[in-house]
């Protein structure tokens, strides 16, 4: 980095959320309500909102950092550190917004078969 080039400051300001997503591992369908070891769910949160934005900042500046130095300003919110690993934090939490998404694995080959069955259909039709 040039002694010549002063530093730039970015400031992210705005709403910090925690962005909570909700996985379900589907595994086997339980049968007649028994507890099948197969299916498990699990609860993780990421920064959301400023916080997001901070580290998408961050990403793309520190790529361009020789050329383009730059100091980064942004509210005191909690990270997780590259291990996964970060503060104890409640998805009731009064302290911080909360958002919500649900996700679950792409059943693809049942995707993959519907569209065989649907050609197999026009074929025999003449189509």
């Amino acid at each position: 980095m040039s002694a010549q080039m002063e530093a730039k400051t970015v400031v992210v300001a705005g709403d910090f959320t925690l962005d909570w997503n909700l996985a379900r591992n589907q595994g086997l369908e339980p049968q007649r309500g028994l507890w099948d070891p197969e299916v498990c769910t699990r609860l993780r949160w990421q920064r959301g909102g400023s916080g997001l934005l901070a580290d998408l900042v961050r990403g793309v500046a520190d790529g361009i950092r020789s050329q383009a130095p730059y100091k980064l300003l942004e509210s005191k919110a909690p990270r997780r550190s590259a291990k996964g690993d970060g503060p104890p934090i409640d998805s009731e939490d009064p302290h911080y917004h909360h958002s919500y998404a649900s996700w679950k694995l792409f059943d693809y080959a049942a995707k993959v078969l519907m569209q065989l069955k649907g050609r197999r259909k026009k074929r025999v039709r003449g189509g």
